[in-house]
């Protein structure tokens, strides 16, 4: 049951409570305890990725696997074994297949992957330390929008990019993690943008720069993209902080990979598209104002598009996972999910019109399309 579905479910038994249901008042106070345990969950997930448990068994190819097996295998205690696996049974994460054995399921082989574990340590290992100084931080001098000053306060630095600029493993399994991230996407941005109708017209010599996906990670937007449209001419341009693109083992043909701080001068000035996708959120106004005032003196006024790819809120009536990825950006990185009104106010501080916002009515993403104001 989800936190929603719990909330719901509570608010239900006050009311049966308030008419005197003895045996709503005790499924109140069950729902209440769930509440109050449902981090345990986190919990005894994240102890099985570090583990590697759950790899085990799912590299068994739907075989039972004995829980002493298990901790055999990676010296651990056998019945400490058997307790977390039974919990991860519960939740649906493995079967259990009786006398102490555990078999996979398709929850099993999805956390079993190398980006699946690395989205569990990230958020366990570097935004719950975070969550666990908030009520301390909250007694402070009060409490603000953007969380730089949560960062500090728990990590003794402005924001956790720079954490991660310090920490090359914690560094490694978020890009990772953002890699895998954009895999798991189901639909690409150019998807819900139809470049087709737009860049056909564009008639980009090879040596024009087509594309600039600015914060790109590993290279996933463009490679999707040269997949799907492989015969556009244009150079297609990744850019990302120089550790992080060090780190790129290879790239299709056609796509560079530039070293690039986007809190500087953009330095490939005239492209076709510059794009940003599952960046601006990470930041709050201020921050945000500043990234994209280092790009607009790049951008061509007859010639360029900027597209942001993020999540646009709606002005009301949010659904769970709205309001939740607006949290997780707030406490772990001081950014935010913005409304339609606050993106378009954003890039009109920077000198930025707000063109359309293509949506998909299947994604909580939508993309952006902005030019440069009076074009």
């Amino acid at each position: 049951m989800s936190v929603l579905q719990e909330l719901d479910h509570i608010q239900k038994l006050l009311f049966a409570k308030a008419d005197g249901d003895q045996i709503a008042h005790q499924e109140l106070l069950e729902a209440i305890r769930r509440l109050q345990l449902s981090m345990m969950q986190n919990i005894a997930v994240r102890i099985a990725v570090e583990r590697r448990w759950l790899h085990v068994i799912a590299a068994a190819n739907g075989k039972p696997v004995q829980a002493a097996e298990i901790a055999k295998e990676t010296t651990d205690d056998a019945q400490f074994v058997m307790r977390i696996l039974q919990f991860l049974a519960v939740i649906g994460l493995c079967d259990e297949d009786g006398g102490g054995a555990y078999v996979a399921n398709e929850r099993t082989n999805f956390h079993a992957l190398s980006g699946s574990m690395a989205a569990v340590k990230t958020t366990y290992d570097l935004f719950f330390p975070m969550a666990g100084r908030l009520v301390d931080y909250m007694r402070g001098p009060g409490l603000k929008s953007d969380a730089e000053s949560l960062s500090k306060f728990t990590y003794g630095v402005d924001h956790v990019f720079e954490l991660m600029e310090n920490d090359p493993q914690l560094k490694k399994i978020f890009d990772e993690y953002m890699f895998v991230e954009q895999q798991w996407f189901p639909f690409a941005w150019f998807e819900i943008y139809p470049p087709a109708q737009a860049l056909a017209s564009l008639a980009c010599d090879p040596s024009h720069p087509l594309i600039v996906d600015l914060g790109g990670g590993r290279g996933q937007n463009l490679i999707r993209f040269k997949q799907q449209y492989p015969d556009y001419p244009g150079r297609l341009i990744l850019q990302d902080l120089p550790s992080t693109v060090e780190g790129i083992s290879e790239l299709p043909d056609g796509i560079e990979a530039m070293g690039h701080d986007f809190f500087t001068p953009q330095p490939v000035h005239g492209a076709s598209i510059y794009l940003f996708r599952h960046a601006i959120h990470d930041w709050s106004d201020p921050q945000a104002e500043h990234i994209l005032r280092q790009l607009v003196p790049a951008m061509d006024r007859e010639k360029s598009t900027l597209l942001i790819i993020d999540r646009v809120m709606p002005e009301e009536g949010a659904k769970l996972r709205d309001v939740e990825l607006d949290m997780l950006m707030w406490l772990a990185v001081g950014g935010i999910e913005r409304t339609e009104t606050q993106w378009e106010q954003l890039l009109r501080n920077v000198g930025l019109e707000l063109i359309n916002v293509w949506r998909s009515p299947k994604l909580g993403d939508s993309v952006l399309e902005a030019r440069l104001a009076g074009r």
